[in-house]
């Protein structure tokens, strides 16, 4: 029994949805076929239109929206493109207008009143819309004394209606609002191709195209294009608006005679801008411009438009060494009848090789902080200023590539080789162009301090790092000329620590003392000055010989019974301020030492009377 009832139920409610839900959608229906019958303009006429106008005696201008290839145009007052999000609000306003009531023209008449007494004899606006040939009107009167609606005049002019002010809102769009504000209207991302014609006083063309993912120019020669700055300048051109309208009496003159042509060319469309007269007005300057297909002349910001004039050289790519740096497997730097060679090994260590007069080979391991700096400062060369791209043999001969400063040859999978020729005296740059190219570049001469042939200049600077566990122990110098102890202290490295020690030393001598044991951790010259080390060395005319030298003991843990190995330095008197040589036997090397050890050297030598410690 209780499972009939339950069923019984369960129809029942089914039953009442089913009726809910039909009751409600014909509703639904009925409400939307009443507001279907509200509607002042009938359902598609809105947007099939073709033509909008409107005319009123309070507005600014009348003005004609005409649809053409489904783009809106203004004809009236000015030939120019719509504003598209104007023109849209202002026709589904148009397209959803509804009114709240109505009464008949011949019942007010009746009743002793007329069409005045709405502001419908004389309307404030009139609005037109076309479609088709068929034309539907509408006079905009006068607003309701209460419940702040509007009266208009039915299209077929039989029946006054009152709708909502938004009507009003809506078409009552000022003409700066209702014009698009853009020049061109092809976005960035659809250009294709740019095209500059400056006629005035070059009359250069340019043009660049652009080609997968790389914009490159094909004329008035063939060459990479700077694709970053191409698009930059391509948006500061999409983004250019008009600032006032001019009408078209010089629209002829632009035509024939204008200063630049500017054309943008997307997906099977392209547009030109011609820019006419320069124009100074409260000290702000402007260019009167017209679009090609437009007779209606305008003006435009100066600022875009200057950038233009050196086009061809901004927009190159200043990058002229193609290089991948991961593919470089090796350089070689030749200067008249020197060179250098620096070698990538498969391990990716890169080696100096030096060739002597009986034409062996000399290898050292390269420095890898400064083979970086020479590989960045090549693939990130960059022109500074293009001098020709079709040099003459005198011109070759006049920029010094006869016999030039630099060859610098480039081994990747390919060879290229870049030639750096003379300075200039007035620009203080460089010469330089790639051997298979035409192309003269000028360059910064700071790339010359890093392009030398020395094979020393190249070599590791570290002469010797110490392993994680190495501890010195003991460090004394020594005053060769005087046969002074300078310094001569040796500690237990399993129970003591060189701060420790030194804890009760003024400051500065500690600080020295510490820099010195820095120092022999990882022993890092300046540059080298000989691959040989003797007791004596010359530095330009004179001959100098060592009066420090450095003896120190390194404690090197490992194996059954720990190491002991001595390293012994000499060093020259300061010659200047940031000048002090040094030599090793041990690495058979003589070479300028760093700042921090000259520093250390200086505050234990200057007055190196035994102290009372």
């Amino acid at each position: 029994m209780r499972y009939k009832f339950t069923i019984l139920l369960i129809i029942i409610n089914l039953s009442l949805f089913s009726l809910i839900f039909y009751v409600d959608k014909k509703a639904a229906t009925i409400g939307a076929f009443e507001r279907a019958k509200r509607l002042v303009f009938p359902p598609g006429f809105v947007e099939d239109s073709d033509r909008l106008e409107i005319e009123g005696q309070k507005l600014t201008h009348n003005w004609v929206l005409l649809r053409k290839m489904e783009q809106w145009m203004l004809d009236r007052p000015i030939n120019w493109p719509a504003n598209i999000y104007a023109v849209t609000r202002m026709l589904n306003q148009l397209k959803f207008l509804e009114w709240e009531t109505r009464f008949s023209v011949s019942e007010i008449k009746k009743t002793g009143r007329s069409l005045a007494d709405y502001g419908l004899e004389e309307p404030k606006l009139t609005l037109s819309l076309s479609h088709s040939g068929k034309e539907k009107t509408l006079k905009i009167g006068e607003s309701t004394e209460i419940g702040n609606r509007l009266y208009i005049l039915s299209p077929e002019e039989e029946e006054i209606y009152v709708v909502t002010r938004e009507l009003l809102q809506s078409i009552s769009v000022d003409l700066q609002d209702l014009r698009n504000q853009n020049i061109f209207d092809i976005p960035l991302f659809e250009v294709r191709s740019i095209s500059i014609q400056i006629t005035n006083p070059s009359n250069l063309k340019v043009r660049l195209a652009r080609n997968d993912k790389n914009w490159v120019f094909e004329s008035p020669i063939q060459t990479e294009a700077d694709s970053q700055r191409v698009m930059n300048t391509i948006n500061r051109l999409t983004r250019l608006k008009v600032i006032n309208f001019q009408g078209t009496g010089r629209a002829q003159e632009i035509l024939a005679n204008p200063s630049f042509r500017i054309t943008l060319e997307g997906n099977n469309r392209r547009q030109t801008v011609l820019v006419g007269e320069e124009l100074t007005e409260n000290g702000q300057k402007s260019y009167q411009a017209r679009m090609e297909s437009n007779p209606t002349v305008f003006t435009l910001a100066a600022a875009p438009i200057h950038n233009l004039r050196d086009v061809q050289e901004s927009l190159r790519d200043k990058s002229f060494v193609d290089i991948n740096p991961s593919e470089l497997t090796s350089i070689e730097i030749v200067m008249s009848n020197a060179s250098v060679e620096l070698q990538k090994l498969e391990t990716g260590i890169w080696q100096v090789l030096q060739s002597n007069n009986t034409g062996d080979f000399s290898t050292w391991t390269a420095d890898p902080q400064l083979l970086n700096e020479v590989i960045s400062a090549l693939h990130e060369m960059e022109a500074v200023q293009f001098i020709s791209d079709a040099p003459s043999v005198a011109d070759l001969e006049k920029y010094g590539f006869n016999n030039p400063q630099r060859q610098v040859i480039l081994q990747t999978q390919n060879k290229s080789t870049l030639l750096i020729g003379d300075l200039d005296p007035k620009s203080r740059l460089l010469f330089a162009k790639m051997i298979d190219s035409p192309t003269i570049y000028k360059i910064k001469k700071d790339i010359l301090h890093l392009l030398k042939t020395r094979a020393l200049y190249y070599r590791l600077r570290v002469i010797e790092e110490l392993p994680q566990g190495a501890r010195v122990q003991r460090i004394s110098l020594t005053d060769s000329v005087s046969g002074t102890v300078i310094f001569d202290k040796k500690i237990d490295p399993s129970s003591e620590s060189w701060s420790k020690v030194l804890k009760e030393y003024p400051e500065k001598k500690k600080k020295a003392i510490l820099g010195l044991t820095d120092t022999m951790r990882k022993f890092e010259v300046k540059e080298y000055i000989r691959n040989t080390f003797s007791s004596r060395f010359k530095l330009g005319d004179k001959e100098f010989s060592w009066r420090y030298h450095l003896n120190t003991e390194i404690h090197l843990p490992g194996g059954n019974e720990d190491r002991i190995q001595n390293r012994t330095f000499s060093f020259s008197e300061r010659l200047g301020g940031t000048t002090q040589i040094g030599g090793s036997p041990d690495s058979n090397v003589i070479f300028t030492i760093k700042q921090n050890l000259i520093d250390s050297l200086f505050e234990l030598t200057f007055d190196h009377t035994p102290p009372a410690w």
